[in-house]
C-alpha cells in the first residue's frame, strides 16, 4: 500500500501528495480533512480500506492531529497484514494508548526496536543492531520501513521517530507485557554508545542520548 525508496537504511516516502503532506502539519486538520486523509492513506481496489465507523472513531479521538491519524492508519494496516479483521473498539483513545497498541501487536523481537530508537534523536541500521544485537536484520529493515520512521535527506544519521512517539514509548513501556527493566534500558544504551556512559553516571530507565562524536555518543544526562 506504500511506495518508498531507500535512504541509507530508512524508507523515505515517495514524493508527497497534498494529503501525504498533511502528516507534517503541526496544527490539527478539520474532521473532513482528517477523514479524507484516512480514506486516501490506505486503499484497496481504489476504495478506502479503513471502514467508515473506524475512520470516525479515529477522527473523533485524533483532534485532527496528523501524527495520530498516521499511527492509527499504520495500526490498521498492521492488523490487516497479519490477517486480522480490525475492530472499531481497537481504535481511539489517547495518543500514548495508540502507540502502545502498535507496540503490543509487534512480535517480541520487533518490540525492542522502537524502544532502542527512543534512546537517540537519530539512528541508523548500525546503531539499532548495536542496541539490540539479537534482533534479526530482517526485523530491523521492517521497522525502518514503517511510516513512523522518518527519513532525513541530509546528515550522518538519517532515521528518527517523532518526539511524541519517543516520549510515549519511554513513559508507557511498562504498559506492555514484556517491558524493559532499568537494567535493560541501560544495557541497550551502553551498547549503542560503545559504553560511553556508566550506570552510576546516567539515570535509570529510558532516557535520550545527546551529542554526536565520531564512533561514540555522549549521554546528555550525565555529569562530566
Amino acid at each position: 500500500m506504500r511506495v518508498a525508496h531507500q535512504i541509507k537504511g530508512c524508507a523515505a516516502p515517495a514524493p508527497p501528495t497534498p494529503f501525504m503532506s498533511m502528516q507534517r502539519r503541526l496544527s490539527g486538520l478539520s474532521a473532513d480533512d482528517a477523514d479524507t486523509y484516512l480514506r486516501l492513506r490506505l486503499t484497496r481496489g481504489g476504495e478506502a480500506a479503513i471502514p467508515a465507523p473506524v475512520r470516525q472513531r479515529i477522527v473523533d479521538a485524533s483532534g485532527g492531529v496528523p501524527l495520530y491519524l498516521e499511527l492509527s492508519a499504520e495500526y490498521f494496516d498492521q492488523l490487516s497484514a497479519a490477517g486480522h479483521v480490525p475492530d472499531v473498539t481497537g481504535f481511539g483513545g489517547t495518543f500514548a494508548e495508540m502507540v502502545i497498541r502498535v507496540m503490543r501487536d509487534l512480535t517480541f523481537e520487533e518490540r525492542s526496536l522502537p524502544r532502542a530508537s527512543t534512546l537517540v534523536d537519530r539512528f541508523d541500521t548500525e546503531l539499532l543492531h548495536a542496541a539490540v544485537p539479537n534482533v534479526r536484520d530482517a526485523a530491523v529493515q521492517r521497522f525502518l520501513s514503517r511510516p513512523i520512521v522518518q527519513a532525513e535527506e541530509s546528515g550522518w544519521l538519517r532515521c528518527s521517530v517523532d518526539e511524541y512517539i519517543r516520549d510515549a514509548v519511554r513513559e508507557h513501556d511498562t504498559d506492555t507485557d514484556d517491558a524493559w527493566s532499568p537494567t535493560e534500558w541501560r544495557a541497550a544504551a551502553a551498547r549503542m554508545t560503545g559504553g560511553g556512559c556508566s550506570p552510576g553516571r546516567c539515570p535509570t530507565g529510558p532516557h535520550r542520548w545527546g551529542s554526536i562524536a565520531p564512533r561514540r555518543w555522549t549521554c546528555s544526562a550525565s555529569s562530566r
